[in-house]
């Protein structure tokens, strides 16, 4: 993903899926100038608008984050990343029930074959202990 981006820097798409490689691997300072290329190609790209969020988080901008991260899931119906990663933000917000629903609408969104190892037993367990509050 990331050889495609550099021999394609015009390619928002490529752009998008070498930052989410990037993204995935914890390699922020890596991912942030290309997320920056790709939101100067388009603002509005949805995958490049998560990442920018997913960067914000990890710059310690949580609510920042999360805001524009719910925007999204509203605006877009089937943006399963940005209900993922809010869901996440929410559990570190300590809103546990806000992070379900997220959760919840990712796992309807995205194929079982495409989720997190556990995920899914994770959002069980999840479920389990607001049960018994």
């Amino acid at each position: 993903a990331i050889t495609a981006a550099q021999n394609n820097p015009n390619d928002i798409d490529a752009l998008a899926n070498a930052a989410w490689a990037l993204i995935r691997n914890q390699r922020f300072e890596d991912a942030a100038p290309i997320i920056s290329r790709a939101s100067f190609l388009d603002p509005y790209h949805v995958q490049t608008r998560i990442q920018r969020a997913v960067l914000d988080a990890v710059q310690g901008n949580d609510t920042v984050a999360l805001t524009e991260l719910e925007h999204l899931t509203q605006t877009y119906a089937d943006t399963g990343e940005a209900h993922l990663y809010a869901g996440t933000l929410s559990m570190g917000l300590k809103d546990p029930v806000r992070a379900l629903a997220h959760f919840d609408r990712y796992l309807a969104l995205v194929p079982a074959n495409e989720q997190p190892p556990n995920l899914r037993q994770g959002v069980e367990n999840l479920r389990a202990q607001l049960k018994g509050q």
